[in-house]
């Protein structure tokens, strides 16, 4: 597999501490394997954030057409926590992935016109209200058969 995109976004959020994390009980300096809850805020304008969302989109393109229909499906979820000194504050190291795909919403077979595929390991930090997200992930775009089979493309080989 070779990897084709490496993010390393630092994104401070003043985002309030997630629900889950506040009720959870926190031992000082003790992993905990498969933790529930993240550490991190999730973006709310983060069209690429790993959860599962429907969207419907109109556009003005020469190559699509009017009426776009597009869809997320995808989770983060812990896999070790190393606890802070408070409720809610620590270290953890997580597991995402995702599916988003776009389709043609005025064709009659609602043409699939891309689906993106991601994985990644997100390592979060959190310190009060405070929170930071390093994220290593790999995404393969993939155009849809339908809508090769109507545009001209000439494939491009980057190896």
């Amino acid at each position: 597999m070779r990897w084709t995109a490496l993010a390393l976004a630092v994104i401070w959020s003043l985002s309030p501490v997630p629900i889950r994390a506040q009720q959870a009980e926190s031992t000082p300096r003790r992993l905990d394997v498969l933790p529930i809850g993240d550490l991190f805020s999730p973006l709310i304008a983060d069209p690429k954030q790993p959860q599962f969302q429907v969207s419907y989109l109109v556009t003005r393109s020469p190559v699509f057409d009017e009426q776009v229909g597009a869809v997320g499906f995808g989770e983060t979820f812990g896999l070790l926590r190393l606890p802070g000194g408070r409720a809610g504050d620590g270290w953890q190291v997580g597991l995402a992935g995702a599916v988003f795909a776009q389709f043609d919403l005025e064709r009659q077979s609602t043409d699939l016109v891309n689906a993106d595929y991601m994985v990644g390991i997100p390592i979060t930090y959190r310190h009060g209200s405070t929170s930071a997200r390093l994220y290593l992930h790999h995404q393969s775009s993939h155009l849809g058969d339908e809508y090769l089979s109507r545009v001209t493309i000439t494939r491009l080989n980057v190896c």
